[in-house]
Protein backbone atom coordinates (compact mmCIF):
# COMPACT_ATOMS: atom_id res chain seq x y z
CA UNK A 1 0.00 0.00 0.00
CA UNK A 2 1.44 3.34 -1.07
CA UNK A 3 1.74 6.05 1.54
CA UNK A 4 0.99 9.54 0.25
CA UNK A 5 3.20 11.97 2.08
CA UNK A 6 1.83 15.32 3.14
CA UNK A 7 4.71 17.78 3.25
CA UNK A 8 4.51 21.18 4.91
CA UNK A 9 6.69 23.95 3.60
CA UNK A 10 7.75 26.30 6.36
CA UNK A 11 8.06 29.15 3.89
CA UNK A 12 4.60 28.62 2.47
CA UNK A 13 1.45 29.78 4.21
CA UNK A 14 -1.76 30.47 2.39
CA UNK A 15 -5.33 30.38 3.57
CA UNK A 16 -7.33 28.46 1.02
CA UNK A 17 -10.50 30.10 -0.24
CA UNK A 18 -13.02 28.58 -2.57
CA UNK A 19 -15.54 30.56 -4.58
CA UNK A 20 -18.97 29.06 -4.51
CA UNK A 21 -20.34 28.90 -8.01
CA UNK A 22 -23.36 26.73 -7.38
CA UNK A 23 -23.55 25.47 -10.94
CA UNK A 24 -24.32 21.88 -11.78
CA UNK A 25 -24.73 20.96 -15.41
CA UNK A 26 -25.18 17.45 -16.66
CA UNK A 27 -24.52 16.44 -20.21
CA UNK A 28 -24.95 12.84 -21.25
CA UNK A 29 -23.24 11.62 -24.39
CA UNK A 30 -22.39 8.18 -25.76
CA UNK A 31 -20.10 7.83 -27.87
CA UNK A 32 10.79 5.49 -15.67
CA UNK A 33 8.93 2.44 -13.69
CA UNK A 34 10.17 -0.99 -12.80
CA UNK A 35 9.01 -4.54 -12.26
CA UNK A 36 5.35 -5.42 -11.83
CA UNK A 37 4.02 -1.87 -12.19
CA UNK A 38 5.62 -1.53 -15.63
CA UNK A 39 4.39 -4.91 -16.82
CA UNK A 40 0.84 -4.45 -15.48
CA UNK A 41 0.33 -1.07 -17.13
CA UNK A 42 1.78 -2.25 -20.44
CA UNK A 43 -0.47 -5.31 -20.37
CA UNK A 44 -3.53 -3.21 -19.53
CA UNK A 45 -2.95 -0.78 -22.40
CA UNK A 46 -2.27 -3.51 -24.94
CA UNK A 47 -5.29 -5.53 -23.82
CA UNK A 48 -7.67 -2.61 -24.23
CA UNK A 49 -6.12 -0.98 -27.30
CA UNK A 50 -4.96 -3.94 -29.41
CA UNK A 51 -8.14 -4.24 -31.54
CA UNK A 52 -11.49 -2.67 -32.31
CA UNK A 53 -13.30 -5.49 -30.50
CA UNK A 54 -11.22 -5.39 -27.31
CA UNK A 55 -14.34 -4.42 -25.38
CA UNK A 56 -16.67 -6.71 -27.32
CA UNK A 57 -19.71 -7.65 -25.26
CA UNK A 58 -18.89 -5.10 -22.57
CA UNK A 59 -20.41 -1.74 -21.75
CA UNK A 60 -19.42 0.83 -19.15
CA UNK A 61 -20.82 4.04 -17.72
CA UNK A 62 -18.15 6.67 -17.10
CA UNK A 63 -18.75 10.10 -15.58
CA UNK A 64 -16.45 13.04 -16.21
CA UNK A 65 -16.70 15.20 -13.09
CA UNK A 66 -15.36 18.73 -13.49
CA UNK A 67 -15.03 21.45 -10.91
CA UNK A 68 -13.59 24.69 -12.30
CA UNK A 69 -14.44 24.99 -16.01
CA UNK A 70 -13.44 28.47 -17.06
CA UNK A 71 -10.64 28.34 -19.63
CA UNK A 72 -9.48 26.69 -22.85
CA UNK A 73 -7.45 24.06 -20.96
CA UNK A 74 -10.56 22.60 -19.37
CA UNK A 75 -12.38 22.58 -22.71
CA UNK A 76 -9.45 20.84 -24.42
CA UNK A 77 -9.10 18.23 -21.70
CA UNK A 78 -12.82 17.43 -21.93
CA UNK A 79 -12.71 17.36 -25.73
CA UNK A 80 -9.82 14.89 -25.69
CA UNK A 81 -11.81 12.61 -23.37
CA UNK A 82 -14.83 12.86 -25.66
CA UNK A 83 -12.70 12.15 -28.72
CA UNK A 84 -11.15 9.09 -27.09
CA UNK A 85 -14.58 7.81 -26.00
CA UNK A 86 -15.66 7.95 -29.66
CA UNK A 87 -12.54 6.05 -30.78
CA UNK A 88 -12.20 2.27 -30.97
CA UNK A 89 -12.25 0.25 -28.80
CA UNK A 90 -14.30 2.59 -26.58
CA UNK A 91 -16.85 3.71 -29.17
CA UNK A 92 -20.13 1.91 -28.67
CA UNK A 93 -19.01 0.43 -25.37
CA UNK A 94 -18.67 3.50 -23.13
CA UNK A 95 -21.47 5.89 -22.24
CA UNK A 96 -20.01 9.21 -21.16
CA UNK A 97 -21.70 11.58 -18.73
CA UNK A 98 -20.29 15.04 -17.97
CA UNK A 99 -21.01 16.98 -14.78
CA UNK A 100 -19.73 20.53 -14.25
CA UNK A 101 -19.98 21.37 -10.57
CA UNK A 102 -18.08 24.67 -10.49
CA UNK A 103 -15.38 25.81 -8.08
CA UNK A 104 -17.16 24.59 -4.98
CA UNK A 105 -16.32 21.65 -2.73
CA UNK A 106 -19.97 21.03 -1.67
CA UNK A 107 -21.18 21.13 -5.28
CA UNK A 108 -18.55 18.67 -6.45
CA UNK A 109 -19.41 16.36 -3.54
CA UNK A 110 -23.03 16.52 -4.69
CA UNK A 111 -21.98 15.68 -8.24
CA UNK A 112 -19.99 12.65 -7.04
CA UNK A 113 -22.93 11.43 -4.97
CA UNK A 114 -25.29 11.86 -7.93
CA UNK A 115 -22.97 9.92 -10.21
CA UNK A 116 -22.75 7.03 -7.77
CA UNK A 117 -26.54 7.01 -7.38
CA UNK A 118 -26.91 6.96 -11.18
CA UNK A 119 -24.84 3.80 -11.43
CA UNK A 120 -21.71 5.28 -12.99
CA UNK A 121 -18.93 2.70 -12.87
CA UNK A 122 -16.03 5.14 -13.09
CA UNK A 123 -15.58 8.82 -12.26
CA UNK A 124 -12.83 10.67 -14.12
CA UNK A 125 -12.46 13.95 -12.33
CA UNK A 126 -10.76 17.33 -12.17
CA UNK A 127 -10.94 17.91 -8.40
CA UNK A 128 -11.41 21.31 -6.79
CA UNK A 129 -9.58 20.17 -3.64
CA UNK A 130 -6.95 17.54 -2.86
CA UNK A 131 -8.59 16.73 0.49
CA UNK A 132 -12.10 18.15 0.62
CA UNK A 133 -13.67 15.46 -1.56
CA UNK A 134 -12.12 12.48 0.22
CA UNK A 135 -15.19 11.33 2.16
CA UNK A 136 -17.37 11.36 -0.98
CA UNK A 137 -14.63 9.57 -2.93
CA UNK A 138 -14.32 6.91 -0.24
CA UNK A 139 -18.08 6.29 -0.43
CA UNK A 140 -17.84 5.99 -4.21
CA UNK A 141 -15.01 3.49 -3.95
CA UNK A 142 -16.96 1.48 -1.37
CA UNK A 143 -19.80 1.29 -3.91
CA UNK A 144 -17.36 -0.23 -6.42
CA UNK A 145 -16.80 2.92 -8.47
CA UNK A 146 -13.34 3.58 -9.94
CA UNK A 147 -12.28 7.17 -9.14
CA UNK A 148 -9.51 8.65 -11.29
CA UNK A 149 -8.32 12.25 -10.82
CA UNK A 150 -6.34 14.07 -13.49
CA UNK A 151 -3.97 17.03 -13.50
CA UNK A 152 -4.94 18.13 -9.99
CA UNK A 153 -4.86 15.25 -7.51
CA UNK A 154 -6.79 13.88 -4.56
CA UNK A 155 -5.38 12.21 -1.45
CA UNK A 156 -8.18 9.67 -0.88
CA UNK A 157 -6.31 6.32 -0.52
CA UNK A 158 -8.66 4.47 -2.89
CA UNK A 159 -8.42 7.00 -5.73
CA UNK A 160 -6.10 6.93 -8.72
CA UNK A 161 -4.23 10.01 -9.97
CA UNK A 162 -2.52 11.03 -13.18
CA UNK A 163 -0.78 14.32 -12.73
CA UNK A 164 2.37 16.36 -13.15
CA UNK A 165 4.55 17.81 -10.43
CA UNK A 166 3.07 21.27 -9.98
CA UNK A 167 5.74 22.04 -7.41
CA UNK A 168 8.31 21.42 -10.15
CA UNK A 169 6.15 23.50 -12.50
CA UNK A 170 6.55 26.45 -10.15
CA UNK A 171 10.27 25.93 -9.65
CA UNK A 172 10.90 25.79 -13.41
CA UNK A 173 8.99 29.02 -13.92
CA UNK A 174 10.78 30.82 -11.08
CA UNK A 175 14.24 29.68 -12.15
CA UNK A 176 13.57 30.86 -15.69
CA UNK A 177 12.42 34.29 -14.54
CA UNK A 178 15.36 34.64 -12.16
CA UNK A 179 17.68 34.01 -15.11
CA UNK A 180 15.96 36.68 -17.22
CA UNK A 181 16.25 39.19 -14.36
CA UNK A 182 19.85 38.26 -13.46
CA UNK A 183 18.78 37.67 -9.88
CA UNK A 184 17.41 41.17 -9.24
CA UNK A 185 14.03 42.74 -9.82
CA UNK A 186 10.48 43.55 -8.77
CA UNK A 187 8.16 40.62 -9.49
CA UNK A 188 4.38 40.31 -9.76
CA UNK A 189 2.61 36.97 -9.23
CA UNK A 190 -0.57 35.97 -11.07
CA UNK A 191 -2.10 33.00 -9.28
CA UNK A 192 -4.81 30.44 -10.16
CA UNK A 193 -7.92 28.78 -8.73
CA UNK A 194 -7.52 28.75 -4.96
CA UNK A 195 -7.74 25.43 -3.17
CA UNK A 196 -6.63 23.23 -6.06
CA UNK A 197 -3.42 21.26 -5.64
CA UNK A 198 -2.11 22.90 -8.84
CA UNK A 199 -2.38 26.45 -7.45
CA UNK A 200 -1.06 25.48 -4.02
CA UNK A 201 2.02 23.71 -5.33
CA UNK A 202 2.92 26.10 -8.13
CA UNK A 203 3.02 28.93 -5.60
CA UNK A 204 5.06 26.78 -3.26
CA UNK A 205 7.49 26.10 -6.11
CA UNK A 206 7.89 29.82 -6.76
CA UNK A 207 8.57 30.49 -3.09
CA UNK A 208 11.14 27.68 -2.84
CA UNK A 209 13.26 29.31 -5.55
CA UNK A 210 12.79 32.99 -4.75
CA UNK A 211 13.83 32.58 -1.12
CA UNK A 212 17.39 32.04 -2.42
CA UNK A 213 17.40 35.36 -4.32
CA UNK A 214 17.14 38.30 -1.90
CA UNK A 215 17.59 40.67 -4.84
CA UNK A 216 14.18 39.68 -6.17
CA UNK A 217 11.14 41.09 -4.38
CA UNK A 218 7.55 39.98 -4.90
CA UNK A 219 5.82 43.36 -4.78
CA UNK A 220 2.27 42.32 -5.71
CA UNK A 221 0.05 39.27 -6.18
CA UNK A 222 -3.28 39.03 -8.01
CA UNK A 223 -5.59 36.15 -8.86
CA UNK A 224 -5.94 35.49 -12.58
CA UNK A 225 -8.17 32.41 -12.09
CA UNK A 226 -6.32 30.66 -14.98
CA UNK A 227 -8.39 32.83 -17.31
CA UNK A 228 -6.93 35.32 -19.85
CA UNK A 229 -9.64 37.98 -19.46
CA UNK A 230 -9.49 37.84 -15.67
CA UNK A 231 -5.69 37.89 -15.76
CA UNK A 232 -5.54 40.91 -18.09
CA UNK A 233 -7.92 42.91 -15.92
CA UNK A 234 -6.22 41.87 -12.67
CA UNK A 235 -2.74 42.65 -13.99
CA UNK A 236 -3.85 46.03 -15.36
CA UNK A 237 -5.01 47.03 -11.89
CA UNK A 238 -1.89 45.59 -10.26
CA UNK A 239 0.46 47.36 -12.66
CA UNK A 240 -1.27 50.70 -12.16
CA UNK A 241 -0.33 50.46 -8.48
CA UNK A 242 3.09 48.87 -9.05
CA UNK A 243 4.63 50.32 -12.22
CA UNK A 244 8.06 49.24 -10.93
CA UNK A 245 7.32 45.58 -11.76
CA UNK A 246 9.85 44.26 -14.26
CA UNK A 247 9.05 40.55 -14.33
CA UNK A 248 5.96 38.33 -13.96
CA UNK A 249 5.29 34.84 -12.65
CA UNK A 250 1.96 33.68 -14.07
CA UNK A 251 0.42 30.30 -13.52
CA UNK A 252 -1.27 30.89 -16.87
CA UNK A 253 -1.99 33.69 -19.36
CA UNK A 254 1.30 35.50 -19.89
CA UNK A 255 -0.21 36.61 -23.22
CA UNK A 256 -2.85 38.51 -21.23
CA UNK A 257 -0.15 40.17 -19.13
CA UNK A 258 1.61 41.35 -22.30
CA UNK A 259 -1.71 42.56 -23.74
CA UNK A 260 -2.31 44.61 -20.60
CA UNK A 261 1.14 46.17 -20.94
CA UNK A 262 0.59 46.99 -24.61
CA UNK A 263 -2.76 48.60 -23.78
CA UNK A 264 -0.83 50.94 -21.48
CA UNK A 265 1.83 51.55 -24.17
CA UNK A 266 4.42 49.92 -21.93
CA UNK A 267 7.28 47.75 -23.13
CA UNK A 268 6.81 43.99 -22.77
CA UNK A 269 8.18 42.32 -19.64
CA UNK A 270 9.80 38.92 -19.12
CA UNK A 271 7.12 36.44 -18.12
CA UNK A 272 7.13 32.83 -16.97
CA UNK A 273 3.84 31.26 -17.96
CA UNK A 274 2.06 28.18 -19.21
CA UNK A 275 1.49 26.77 -22.71
CA UNK A 276 -1.20 28.95 -24.30
CA UNK A 277 -0.68 29.28 -28.02
CA UNK A 278 -0.71 33.07 -28.08
CA UNK A 279 1.95 33.17 -25.38
CA UNK A 280 4.19 30.83 -27.35
CA UNK A 281 3.56 32.88 -30.50
CA UNK A 282 4.56 36.01 -28.54
CA UNK A 283 7.80 34.23 -27.63
CA UNK A 284 8.66 33.63 -31.29
CA UNK A 285 11.05 36.09 -32.95
CA UNK A 286 9.46 38.85 -35.00
CA UNK A 287 10.83 37.18 -38.16
CA UNK A 288 8.47 34.24 -37.44
CA UNK A 289 5.41 36.31 -36.57
CA UNK A 290 6.08 36.70 -32.85
CA UNK A 291 6.92 39.60 -30.55
CA UNK A 292 10.32 38.36 -29.46
CA UNK A 293 9.35 38.69 -25.80
CA UNK A 294 11.57 37.06 -23.18
CA UNK A 295 9.71 34.17 -21.64
CA UNK A 296 9.38 30.52 -20.81
CA UNK A 297 6.41 28.19 -21.16
CA UNK A 298 5.83 25.27 -18.80
CA UNK A 299 2.94 23.09 -19.87
CA UNK A 300 0.27 21.44 -17.77
CA UNK A 301 -0.63 18.73 -20.32
CA UNK A 302 -4.31 18.68 -21.31
CA UNK A 303 -4.06 15.01 -22.28
CA UNK A 304 -4.06 13.91 -18.63
CA UNK A 305 -7.86 13.65 -18.76
CA UNK A 306 -7.70 11.40 -21.82
CA UNK A 307 -5.10 9.23 -20.11
CA UNK A 308 -7.17 9.00 -16.91
CA UNK A 309 -10.17 7.90 -18.99
CA UNK A 310 -8.13 5.20 -20.76
CA UNK A 311 -6.70 3.91 -17.48
CA UNK A 312 -10.12 3.92 -15.78
CA UNK A 313 -11.58 1.75 -18.54
CA UNK A 314 -8.57 -0.56 -18.24
CA UNK A 315 -9.40 -1.03 -14.56
CA UNK A 316 -13.07 -1.67 -15.35
CA UNK A 317 -11.92 -4.28 -17.88
CA UNK A 318 -10.14 -6.16 -15.11
CA UNK A 319 -6.58 -4.98 -15.62
CA UNK A 320 -4.22 -3.72 -12.96
CA UNK A 321 -3.15 -0.09 -13.25
CA UNK A 322 -0.68 1.59 -10.87
CA UNK A 323 -2.34 3.79 -8.28
CA UNK A 324 -0.56 7.00 -9.26
CA UNK A 325 1.10 8.21 -12.44
CA UNK A 326 3.19 11.32 -13.00
CA UNK A 327 3.73 12.50 -16.57
CA UNK A 328 6.59 14.76 -17.67
CA UNK A 329 6.30 18.55 -17.76
CA UNK A 330 6.86 20.17 -21.17
CA UNK A 331 9.34 23.06 -20.83
CA UNK A 332 9.70 25.41 -23.78
CA UNK A 333 11.92 28.42 -24.42
CA UNK A 334 12.12 30.62 -27.50
CA UNK A 335 14.90 28.44 -28.86
CA UNK A 336 12.89 25.22 -28.54
CA UNK A 337 9.64 26.43 -30.13
CA UNK A 338 8.69 24.33 -33.17
CA UNK A 339 5.89 25.75 -35.38
CA UNK A 340 3.83 23.10 -37.16
CA UNK A 341 0.58 21.14 -37.06
CA UNK A 342 1.61 17.59 -36.14
CA UNK A 343 2.23 17.40 -32.40
CA UNK A 344 3.41 13.79 -32.72
CA UNK A 345 6.27 15.10 -34.86
CA UNK A 346 7.31 17.82 -32.43
CA UNK A 347 5.07 20.80 -33.22
CA UNK A 348 4.55 22.82 -30.04
CA UNK A 349 3.23 26.19 -31.28
CA UNK A 350 0.67 27.09 -33.95
CA UNK A 351 1.23 30.55 -35.46
CA UNK A 352 -1.09 31.74 -38.23
CA UNK A 353 1.49 30.65 -40.82
CA UNK A 354 0.70 27.00 -40.04
CA UNK A 355 -2.90 27.44 -41.21
CA UNK A 356 -4.21 25.88 -38.02
CA UNK A 357 -6.95 27.96 -36.44
CA UNK A 358 -6.89 27.84 -32.64
CA UNK A 359 -7.95 30.33 -30.00
CA UNK A 360 -5.41 32.63 -28.38
CA UNK A 361 -5.92 30.71 -25.12
CA UNK A 362 -5.51 27.27 -26.72
CA UNK A 363 -3.05 25.15 -24.74
CA UNK A 364 -0.43 23.65 -27.03
CA UNK A 365 0.70 20.71 -24.84
CA UNK A 366 -2.14 18.34 -25.71
CA UNK A 367 -0.39 15.15 -26.80
CA UNK A 368 2.12 12.60 -25.56
CA UNK A 369 3.10 9.09 -26.71
CA UNK A 370 0.94 7.96 -23.77
CA UNK A 371 -2.27 8.84 -25.66
CA UNK A 372 -3.84 8.78 -29.13
CA UNK A 373 -5.65 12.00 -30.00
CA UNK A 374 -4.25 14.98 -31.90
CA UNK A 375 -5.04 18.67 -32.33
CA UNK A 376 -8.46 18.24 -33.93
CA UNK A 377 -9.54 16.02 -31.05
CA UNK A 378 -8.65 18.83 -28.65
CA UNK A 379 -10.48 21.42 -30.75
CA UNK A 380 -13.63 19.53 -31.71
CA UNK A 381 -14.03 16.53 -29.40
CA UNK A 382 -14.10 14.24 -32.46
CA UNK A 383 -11.57 11.44 -33.05
CA UNK A 384 -8.20 12.50 -34.46
CA UNK A 385 -5.99 9.48 -33.88
CA UNK A 386 -2.37 10.33 -34.67
CA UNK A 387 -0.57 7.62 -32.70
CA UNK A 388 -0.93 4.37 -30.80
CA UNK A 389 -0.68 4.88 -27.05
CA UNK A 390 2.47 3.59 -25.39
CA UNK A 391 2.70 2.44 -21.75
CA UNK A 392 4.35 4.68 -19.18
CA UNK A 393 7.42 2.45 -19.07
CA UNK A 394 8.27 3.41 -22.66
CA UNK A 395 7.81 7.15 -22.28
CA UNK A 396 10.69 9.21 -20.95
CA UNK A 397 9.86 11.05 -17.75
CA UNK A 398 6.70 9.07 -16.96
CA UNK A 399 6.75 7.36 -13.56
CA UNK A 400 4.25 5.33 -11.56
CA UNK A 401 3.63 3.78 -8.18
CA UNK A 402 5.90 4.51 -5.25
CA UNK A 403 8.11 6.75 -7.42
CA UNK A 404 5.31 9.34 -7.50
CA UNK A 405 5.40 11.86 -4.66
CA UNK A 406 2.13 13.70 -4.06
CA UNK A 407 2.95 16.72 -1.93
CA UNK A 408 0.25 18.67 -0.16
CA UNK A 409 1.49 22.01 1.10
CA UNK A 410 -1.11 23.60 3.33
CA UNK A 411 -0.01 26.37 5.63
CA UNK A 412 -2.54 28.45 7.59
CA UNK A 413 -5.82 27.01 6.43
CA UNK A 414 -7.37 23.80 5.22
CA UNK A 415 -10.22 22.83 2.98
CA UNK A 416 -13.22 21.50 4.85
CA UNK A 417 -16.13 19.53 3.44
Amino acid sequence: MQVRKLQRYGFFSYAVGLASVGLLLTVVASGGIAGASSRSLATAHKAVARSDDALSGKSYKVAVDLSYYGNDWQTEALNLIKAEAKTAPYSGHVTLRVDIAGASVPDQIQAINNEVAAGEQAIVMYPISPTGLNTAIAKACKAGVVVYAYNAYVTAPCAHNVTTSDFEFGTLQARGLVKFLNGKGQVAEMTGVAGTSADIERRAGWASVLKSYPGIKVVATANGMWDPATTQQAFSSLFASHPDVNGVLAETSCQAVEAALQAQSHSLLPCAGESENQWRVDMLPTSKGGKGVEGISVGGPAYTGELAFMNAVSILSGHKVPKDMEVPLPYVTSSTLRPGTNVAKGANVFPASTGLKVSTGFFDDLWSPLVNEGVQGAITGSPDVISTAEPCAKVRGCITGSSVKLFLAFGAGTVAE
